[in-house]
């Protein structure tokens, strides 16, 4: 790039002026000298003196011919010279000038040429059918530069910037066209193209010059930040009673385009009249890009917005905060909905409620929380009341019977009471049966247990159920009813007569509807022993002797169940018995050694049950030898 050059010494200038001069004033010079002549005041007087009317002219000169001027404004004086046929000059003759580019060169009924902008002009002066021409070439010279906010220049990071200079000749008039030379001294800050297009490439100060014909002017170019983007550096929660200022400062962080924090940005922070005050509204970023500002909420709850945005930046930043409703200015409203329903279950309609001010005006987007206090599930048609001030949800109640519990907590509970809703839970379907009493009983044969088998119908969660049919089937025995019903705490009894054969019973009890059932078990003893029966008593005997095996008896009840644990009494009517009370086994078996009497014949045993019908007399015959005959009367 050239280097700007100082401009000439006045003494040059002046020089350059005083040759201006001379030829302008030559050019008059000859023009009088001629007419001196021509009237005799100079030299001899002419053989013949002739107006112009009288002669015609023949020839029409211009005096310079070329000329350059170097500055818009400066002026020329041309002199046009007129002849006969005889080379007298004729003094007077009218003369038309004109210009082929007045905008360039302007020229005046006197021949005095005034320079309009640069370039080249043809002035011609006519005298009747003759002409004469001269070219005046208008080429402006520079004395200074004149750059565009000589006080400095700003151009963004990472923008381009068009930089207007331009040469300005002696008299102050721009030189338009004229090519001009830049340079930057640090290029590390900005760089500028042939064109004076000027790009920021990192923050800082430096400075530019433009030169035109050797002639230069430097100003003070600052690159400064641009901002790229904001962002917000308080924390996103921000939440404060309703007409109250926001505890946290509001504070922002505006970067540049490479990330850096861009100082000095103008960060304007707005809301709308009803969503509350700012201070400051507009403020400057310091040196780490932060800006700041408080926010007084507007006084109506729900969710409030406010713009943050910085200038030269084309994105905004939105800020919301949560103003809460607060208890002196906040009311609830419940709606119609049902509120019986069956444990587990969902109620038939929605619960409604709706907020309002004290003035009963609906509160729009407020939060409102569910909670079920008692179990059960709540499920809100969304988060916040709508454009009428309300809030819906579904209430899928807990699993105990009863009074349950439902609260609602509109905004912030610190600053404002809950609502409660309650409603009544009923017992669902009975699902199950519960075994309260009368399982594992022992009773007898045929007979009616003690004590009655007591159940409790409940639904899916243990809850009691009312008026459920319990079903009965006994696997032996028998019940008064195959079906009974629960009674007002879901309880039912049922009274079971056991089958006649000894042992375990069972007896299956379900609700009805259900499949599964319940199993009760007892065991069923034998009855009072009725009968007696011998097993394979001996046929005969010796007198005095034992018999070859003992004597067993079997006590049986009336349905043929063995009775154990009960005594059995032998007693011999001669001979002896060892031993003659003998309790039965788990057979209802017992036995005795019977040795006979001495005297040969028929020989008896008399086998009872004490205190009970049961008995039998065995009969034999007692010999002296191994032959005899048996005879059992009963």
């Amino acid at each position: 790039m050239p280097r700007a050059t100082q401009p000439p010494p006045s003494s040059v200038r002046r020089v350059v002026r005083i040759v201006a001069l001379v030829v302008s004033t030559g050019a008059a010079l000859t023009s009088i000298l001629s007419f001196a002549h021509a009237y005799g005041l100079l030299g001899e007087a002419p053989t013949s003196r002739l107006t112009v009317g009288d002669v015609e002219v023949t020839w029409i000169g211009l005096n310079p011919a070329t000329d350059t001027i170097t500055a818009v404004g400066d002026t020329v004086q041309l002199a046009a010279t007129l002849t006969d046929r005889r080379g007298t000059t004729l003094v007077g003759a009218p003369v038309a000038w004109s210009s082929d580019e007045p905008g360039i060169a302007e020229v005046d009924a006197r021949g005095r040429v005034v320079a309009r902008a640069g370039g080249t002009a043809m002035i011609v002066a006519a005298a009747g059918v003759h002409m004469a021409r001269a070219n005046i070439v208008v080429m402006p010279r520079a004395v200074r530069v004149r750059l565009a906010a000589d006080s400095g220049l700003r151009v963004g990071e990472g923008t381009t910037r068009a930089i207007d200079a331009h040469g300005v000749d002696r008299h102050g008039y721009s030189i338009v066209g004229r090519r001009v030379s830049w340079r930057v001294a640090d290029t590390t800050i900005a760089t500028v193209d042939s064109m004076g297009g000027v790009t920021g490439r990192s923050v800082g100060r430096t400075m530019i010059t433009a030169s035109v014909d050797d002639v230069g002017d430097s100003a003070p170019l600052e690159v400064v930040a641009v901002p790229a983007s904001i962002a917000l550096v308080t924390g996103a929660v921000l939440r404060a009673p309703a007409g109250s200022r926001v505890p946290q400062a509001l504070v922002v962080r505006v970067l540049s385009a490479r990330g850096a924090p861009a100082a000095g940005m103008v960060v304007r922070f707005e809301a709308p009249p009803e969503m509350g005050t700012l201070d400051p509204v507009e403020v400057k970023s310091d040196a780490g890009g932060l800006a700041r500002s408080t926010w007084v909420l507007g006084p109506m709850p729900g969710r409030q917005h406010l713009t943050v945005s910085a200038v030269g930046l084309d994105s905004t930043l939105t800020l919301t905060a949560e103003a809460d409703p607060v208890a002196a200015n906040m009311r609830y409203e419940r709606q119609d909905g049902a509120t019986v329903g069956r444990v587990g279950e969902p109620l038939s309609e929605p619960i409604n409620v709706r907020l309002t001010d004290s003035l009963g005006r609906s509160l729009a987007d407020v939060p409102v929380a569910w909670l079920a206090l008692d179990g059960g599930v709540v499920t809100p048609d969304g988060s916040r009341t709508d454009s009428l001030g309300e809030a819906h949800a579904r209430w899928t109640l807990g699993p105990q019977r009863g009074t349950q519990r439902l609260r609602v907590q509109a905004g912030n509970a610190r600053l404002a009471p809950p609502l409660t809703v309650t409603a009544t839970a009923n017992a669902g379907k009975a699902e199950r049966l519960v075994v309260i009493s009368g399982d594992k009983q022992t009773g007898r044969v045929d007979a009616v247990l003690d004590a009655s088998i007591r159940l409790r119908a409940v639904d899916a969660s243990g809850n009691p159920v009312s008026g459920a049919r319990v079903m009965a089937t006994p696997e032996s025995g028998s019940t008064p009813d195959t079906a009974t019903a629960t009674d007002s705490s879901g309880v039912t009894r049922i009274h079971w007569r056991l089958g006649r054969a000894a042992g375990p019973q069972h007896l299956r009890l379900r609700v009805e509807g259900i499949a599964h059932a319940v199993g009760i078990s007892a065991v069923a003893r034998p009855g009072q022993a009725t009968n007696l029966e011998l097993t394979a008593p001996p046929a005969s005997g010796v007198v005095g002797r034992p018999l070859g095996h003992p004597i067993t008896a079997r006590a049986t009840d009336a349905y043929g169940n063995a009775v154990p644990d009960v005594p059995i009494l032998f007693a011999p009517r001669s001979g002896r018995a060892a031993p003659r009370l003998r309790m039965t086994d788990a057979q209802g078996r017992a036995s005795t050694q019977w040795t006979l009497g001495a005297s040969s014949g028929e020989q008896s045993l008399a086998i009872a049950v004490p205190h009970t019908d049961a008995r039998t007399v065995l009969t034999i015959v007692a010999n002296s030898s191994r032959g005899s005959s048996q005879k059992s009367n009963r």
